[in-house]
């Protein structure tokens, strides 16, 4: 066969690909269908218009459910199949407004697939299962009536396509065991078999311009295209295989009732689901050292409730302690609630600076923070909204005793787009609290943003994190960039706390940080350069690294948590610790 050569290239967007494509009238123009997203994590078939000579693509509807469209001979309206809460509608839909009329209603038991406008506009044909088969029915445009148009043989055909001219079908027949092309006579109702073959055919299309049909024949390496002309061939009736191949080869059909009947049992609210539990290690290592600890996790197959108990023991300038969460999934917007206590004295690592003041960080933080979480998607773009509350207790030891208290809201937002082997994806996000800690009030404001870009193999990213808290916050409250996520306690209630695992914690201090990432992705292996600085007049400090990743979400199914596994090496560019070099390597989970 000729090489191929592409003529126009539609390439898939946000990573969803675009399928069923039917020539418009005119052929500058196709009709195909693309999975979007409702924006509650669920996503659904639309229609859209590629016009393949000016490189547009036009949507047609949105939340319509359709699939297996055929443009109509006038080019105004199309025919589709619209399948919602398990019932499949024949529908007709205007091209221009996107408007849906359904012209047949389907059933639990009546299934409809792969209309074809006939070549007048006046009528479909398409596939219907009922009773356990398929068989051909032809609708009426106006009026919605249908009748059967194939043999009342017991075998199942499918899609069905008008020939030039009308008066007759090509079909895919399973007369005889195997799926082969068949030639249906409209007035007479004869049907001829076109093909013989031993894999299967499909997916036939006449040609308006030679008469051939081209199809996809099946074999041990895939499908080939193929075709042939309805009147150049004269087969004889195809036969059928013997039994004794059975299961490649069908059985008879015989009625029978081989399930035990029984009454439904009485309908029962899910409530929170069966339970199973989960014990899992975690721990994480850096430059001032590590923790490991356990994680009991409980779940439903929904994921609708999860809770867990988790603590944790590290070195002496590592949180230790122990915390309880809940996250409820029960509304469209998430309810999570947690109560923890931690233990973090993280002037007692060896080797730090006399002059890194550490101490007034020192102490016991015990409390319990309630959050709420809504995220929702649309084409190109990715939102997650949250706020949350917090109320604990904070015995610090250069600082005496007292409660702490904040709130908090926060907002991200994801743009991403692809086209091909090119990609580019931008994200923002705030957080804002306020709050007083031991009677001082302060409020915290943090800035993030990255941008992401892929032409081919090549790619890049960059990121950038700002953080200001006012000038009389304590300094429990200012910002602290260094060591690990102690994974205790919400990172929300601790936006304080930028996580660096190849520098000590609280290495860089101050009211007001700025930090900046560059990084690009080779072949799994992620090379980075990190700068940050507390405070416009203080100097840079810089780390270079690489470092790998595995992330995957939560499997509530195999009541799974989500899980991330990081290991990387660094190497720190400036002093007091220039020229050291770092590993850090960590395991968490999310409910």
């Amino acid at each position: 066969p000729r090489a191929k050569r592409p003529v126009a290239t539609l390439f898939a967007r946000g990573g969803r690909g675009h399928d069923q494509p039917r020539f418009l009238p005119g052929g500058d123009e196709l009709l195909v269908v693309r999975q979007e997203p409702l924006g509650d994590g669920a996503s659904v078939p639309d229609l859209f218009v590629w016009n393949w000579r000016r490189k547009s693509l036009r949507r047609v509807t949105r939340g319509a459910a359709l699939r297996n469209p055929d443009p109509a001979p006038d080019g105004r309206s199309a025919a589709a199949v619209r399948c919602r809460g398990g019932v499949c509608d024949l529908v007709r839909v205007d091209l221009a407004s996107g408007e849906v009329a359904t012209l047949l209603a389907g059933t639990l038991q009546t299934v409809f697939y792969r209309p074809r406008w006939a070549p007048d506009g006046r009528s479909l044909v398409l596939a219907i299962q009922e009773e356990g088969r398929w068989r051909l029915g032809r609708v009426d445009a106006a009026t919605g009536e249908r009748r059967w148009i194939d043999p009342d043989d017991e075998a199942s055909r499918y899609d069905a396509a008008f020939l030039p001219g009308g008066r007759a079908l090509v079909a895919v027949s399973e007369l005889g065991g195997v799926a082969n092309l068949e030639r249906i006579d409209l007035e007479t109702g004869a049907a001829r078999p076109l093909t013989r073959l031993t894999g299967a055919a499909a997916a036939p299309e006449p040609s308006p311009a030679t008469g051939h049909v081209f199809y996809l024949s099946l074999h041990a390496t895939g499908f080939d295209l193929n075709r042939v002309h309805p009147d150049s061939v004269a087969l004889a009736r195809v036969e059928a295989l013997s039994p004794v191949l059975a299961p490649a080869a069908p059985r008879p059909r015989v009625p029978a009732d081989t399930l035990a009947r029984a009454p439904l049992p009485p309908v029962r609210e899910y409530g929170i689901g069966p339970r199973r539990q989960r014990l899992l290690p975690w721990g994480y290592h850096g430059a001032d050292g590590g923790a490991f600890g356990l994680l009991l996790l409980s779940t439903d197959p929904v994921g609708r409730l999860a809770w867990t108990l988790r603590g944790s023991y590290g070195g002496d300038a590592q949180p230790r302690g122990g915390a309880a969460a809940a996250v409820w999934r029960g509304w469209r917007t998430a309810v999570a609630g947690e109560a923890f206590w931690v233990r973090h004295e993280p002037s007692r690592e060896d080797g730090l600076l006399d002059d890194l003041a550490l101490g007034p960080l020192d102490g016991d933080y015990a409390g319990a923070a309630l959050m709420a979480d809504r995220g929702w998607t649309t084409s190109f773009l990715r939102q997650r909204a949250r706020a949350g509350v917090s109320l604990g207790a904070l015995e610090l030891a250069e600082g005496g005793s007292g409660d702490r208290r904040l709130a908090f809201v926060e907002y991200a937002a994801t743009a991403s787009t692809t086209v091909g082997a090119r990609s580019l994806a931008a994200q923002a996000g705030v957080h804002g609290a306020l709050g007083s800690t031991h009677g001082d009030g302060w409020r915290r404001g943090v800035a993030t943003g990255s941008l992401a870009v892929r032409l081919g193999w090549l790619n890049a990213r960059g990121a950038v994190t700002y953080g200001r808290t006012g000038a009389g916050a304590p300094p429990w409250e200012r910002f602290q960039v260094g060591g690990s996520d102690g994974g205790l306690v919400d990172p929300s209630v601790l936006s304080q706390r930028i996580e660096m695992p190849a520098i000590p914690f609280g290495h860089l201090q101050g009211t007001e940080i700025l930090a900046l990432r560059a990084s690009t992705t080779v072949r799994g292996l992620v090379p980075y350069f990190w700068a940050a600085r507390a405070g416009e007049d203080a100097d840079w400090f810089r780390v270079a690294g690489v470092e790998t990743s595995v992330e995957m979400g939560a499997n509530t199914l195999l009541r799974l948590p989500g899980v991330r596994l990081r290991l990387g090496a660094a190497r720190v560019l400036d002093e007091p610790f220039e020229d050291e070099l770092e590993v850090y390597a960590s395991v968490t989970y999310r409910p």
